[in-house]
């Protein structure tokens, strides 16, 4: 029994005592009535007294046992909400899993090809996206050094397309590497790449819902797992996109503000700012 429990019993034999004591007191020396009438005004006596102390002390059990029985319900419902995350959840982690699979399985395939000499050499996987983002670099970096070449003529990009073909910083502009980014947009290969990891940042921000027990916390772990589990020139590549090429799932991921904080942590908006 708890400490209430044995404070209730106390009480009530405290008021049992507190009854019979006085009469005893007073009436004790009497010798035992053998009226019905003198044993009826006991019983009124007695009842009167501990009925109303007893019909109190019941009351407090009752509230009492109200009360662990709410609390009670609570722990159930709490544990049935708990129970429905945690299903939820796995089942969010298998859609999750398989989707950073058909993420990677992209990036397997994600090919390119480079003249080199006389001859076509093919290159694969998260070395084909890097290269491909180090192209794009040095494209920007080249026009770059055009403009300042052509500063006594305004130093606007619109004019350095007006530049004669002949020129040396339109040559670099219309090299091989320019020619590699023409072939990898054409197979659609960038899109696919994009279209995956908005497909991933879509299902956490839509699946992990707070109506649904989730909080910002937990979709912040998953977004970060996104980002740790994602090649870093994909999402160097991905910020590209988003500057230069926005579609649909470009915007999606851009009004996403809890992965973009995440990705000001990565230094990916910096990126994005500097190309």
């Amino acid at each position: 029994m708890n400490k209430k429990s044995y404070l209730i019993i106390i009480f009530s034999i405290i008021a049992i005592l507190g009854t019979v004591v006085p009469w005893l007191l007073n009436f004790g020396s009497y010798e035992v009535s053998e009226s019905g009438k003198d044993w009826s005004d006991f019983s009124s006596y007695i009842s009167g007294l501990l009925t109303p102390i007893f019909a109190f002390g019941t009351l407090i059990l009752l509230l009492d046992t109200v009360k662990l029985q709410n609390k009670a319900n609570r722990e159930l419902v709490k544990q049935t909400h708990s129970a429905e995350k945690r299903s939820l959840q796995a089942s969010f982690e298998s859609l999750f899993l398989n989707l950073l699979r058909v993420q990677s399985e992209n990036v397997e395939s994600f090919s390119i090809s480079v003249d080199i000499g006389d001859k076509e050499h093919v290159i694969k996987s998260a070395a084909a996206i890097k290269l491909l983002v180090e192209l794009i670099e040095n494209y920007r970096l080249t026009i770059n050094n055009v403009v300042k070449l052509n500063e006594n003529d305004g130093g606007q990009l619109s004019r350095v397309f007006s530049i004669p073909s002949g020129d040396n910083g339109l040559k670099k502009l219309r090299n091989g590497k320019l020619q590699i980014l023409n072939r990898v947009n054409d197979n659609r290969q960038i899109f696919h790449l994009v279209r995956g990891f908005s497909n991933l940042q879509d299902q956490i921000s839509s699946y992990l819902t707070q109506a649904k027990g989730f909080t910002l916390d937990d979709r912040r772990r998953y977004y970060k797992s996104l980002l740790n589990l994602s090649n870093f020139e994909l999402l160097m590549l991905i910020m590209i996109e988003i500057k230069y090429n926005p579609t649909a799932h470009t915007e999606k991921i851009e009004r996403n503000a809890e992965l973009v904080a995440l990705f000001e942590q990565h230094n990916l908006a910096e990126f994005k700012r500097m190309v």
